[in-house]
This record gives C-alpha cells, structure tokens and sequence, in this order.
C-alpha cells in the first residue's frame, strides 16, 4: 500500500503577533492550503509593507488582479485577507533582530527574490514647533512613516531580485514647509531622502528602479473622517495609486527614472502625476561681509 503524504507545514499567524510559525496539519483526510493553490502557480512575488491599511489593500488587490503574489507585512492584527501570507511587525522586540527575522522569513517564502517592496505604511498628525505636545507627534511620525520605510528599504536592498522595482510613500505636503504639522513633513521629508539614497545605493540589485510616490490627499476612511468637511472628489483614490504601481513593477518602460519622487493629486476625477527628477541644486557664495 501507498504510504500517506507526511503532514504539510502551515504558516499561521503568532498568537504572540511575531509573524509566522511553522505548525503541521495533522487532520487525516486534508492538507494544508498555505501556499495557495493560485499563490504557487505565480511566478512573481511583491511585499507590501502596510498592507493592511487603506493603501496597502489598493496595492494587494492590484496584485492579486495582475496575477502577482503577495506577502502582507503589518503591525499585528492588521493583516490583510486578500493576501497570499501575512507577516506581523513585532515593533517591541529589538530592531536589528526583528528585521534580520523578517529577512530571514521573507528569503523562505521567495527565495528567488521580490519583483516589488511598496511601502504603503503610514499616518498623520498635526501640530507646530512651539506646542510641546507637538514632541511626542514628530517622535510617532518617525516610528511609523519614517521607520516603516527604513524597513522597506533594507528588506528591498537585500530580497529584490534585478530589474525589481520599490517604492516608498512619501508625501506632497512635504515638498514645501510643514509649519502645522512639523512632525509629519519631518517623517515624510527624511522618506524623500531615504528614496533618493537608496536609489544611489550600490547594494542594490542590478537594474532596480527606487521611486517615491507623493500623495497630495488620499481617499481614505480615515481621512474622510479626520476632514469631514473637505471636497472628497479632489482627493486620490488609493485604487489608482495601486493600479499604477502594479503597471511600473510589469514593464520598466513605464517607470519614472530611478531616485524620482512622483506627486499624485487628482483634477476633475482623474488622478495626474508628476516626476520630480533628482537634479543636483544650484547653490550661490555668499560674501565675506553677507549677501
């Protein structure tokens, strides 16, 4: 007689919210489905860091959509269903060993490498310099914005395969001064440089494009509630961000040059983008006495 297939792993999410563990399947008579039917017939894979927020589920439904697998990386308890494997961010364990586990964990589950890391995590808040409450604002905006993109940019330095394509979220508003809301354009202006660096890295693959996506306002559940009364049809869909994306990691044709930060508002419904080149600044000698 035929021996019985020995039981499969399933990857399930950590009671204790530290991603994913390794348990068997020993129910007589089923398998495991973990990678998904679909999932192991696909030939590329992407990582969304922020999967589970407003932006980060435009991203993975664009995905699954193209055909693309995807692995969801998020804050325990904000996973995202539509993905083929979630992976939690432990944000009260060490830095440096978190990250090295997720490397480690992300290796296994692609180990010919990622075709895309988008980095969808982030929030807001306001306030000004001269408020002092506006301290613990700037040193939120730098966990959350600023270092969920550091964590994108290491993973992809390390996991994207050549010719793959990152991108990280930054923010329109911090192209200008932020006086009201200081914490937030400080996280999003240091993410504009991170792309711009990371781009110039020479510990990327061969090939990979590095590109900065700029919202002006997106159109989110949470923003709808956080400004009730502005005009909601000036505002981004978070679809049309995924959608592009998406279409950017499939053909490099279509890719703004590496290093660009790209702003997305939207005009009469239609969302418009806008490639900021990285050009060197022009800088003018100042005098001994002044200028």
């Amino acid at each position: 007689a035929r021996a019985p297939n020995p039981p499969l792993p399933c990857r399930c999410r950590s009671p204790h919210g530290r991603g994913i563990s390794e348990q068997p399947s020993h129910l007589p008579g089923t398998r495991s489905l973990w990678p998904p039917p679909q999932a192991a017939m696909r030939t590329r894979t992407a990582l969304v860091v922020g999967g589970g927020g407003s932006l980060g589920r435009s991203l993975v439904k664009a995905l699954r959509n193209a055909g693309v697998a995807s692995i969801s990386l998020d804050l325990p308890g904000a996973g995202n269903r539509l993905a083929d494997e979630v992976l939690s961010y432990d944000a009260a364990r060490d830095w440096k060993e978190e990250l090295g586990r997720l490397r480690r964990e992300l290796h296994e589950a692609a180990p010919t490498g990622l075709d895309l890391v988008a980095h969808a995590a982030g929030t807001w808040a306001g306030g000004s310099i001269s408020e002092i409450d506006s301290l613990d604002s700037i040193s939120s905006m730098s966990f959350i914005n600023l270092r969920s993109a550091i964590n994108a940019s290491y993973l992809g330095v390390h996991l994207l395969r050549p010719g793959a394509l990152m991108m990280l979220t930054g923010a329109a508003a911090a192209l200008e001064p932020t006086p009201g809301m200081i914490g937030y354009g400080l996280s999003k202006a240091a993410t504009h440089h991170l792309i711009r660096s990371v781009a110039a890295d020479p510990s990327l693959a061969p090939g990979c494009t590095v590109v900065g996506v700029l919202p002006d306002v997106l159109d989110t559940e949470g923003n709808r509630a956080a400004m009730p009364d502005a005009d909601f049809s000036a505002w981004t869909n978070p679809d049309a961000v995924g959608d592009r994306v998406v279409r950017w990691m499939g053909d490099k044709t279509l890719r703004p040059e590496s290093g660009s930060l790209v702003k997305v508002h939207t005009v009469n419904g239609k969302a418009v983008w806008t490639e900021f080149r990285q050009v060197a600044a022009e800088g003018v000698e100042l005098s001994a006495t002044g200028p």
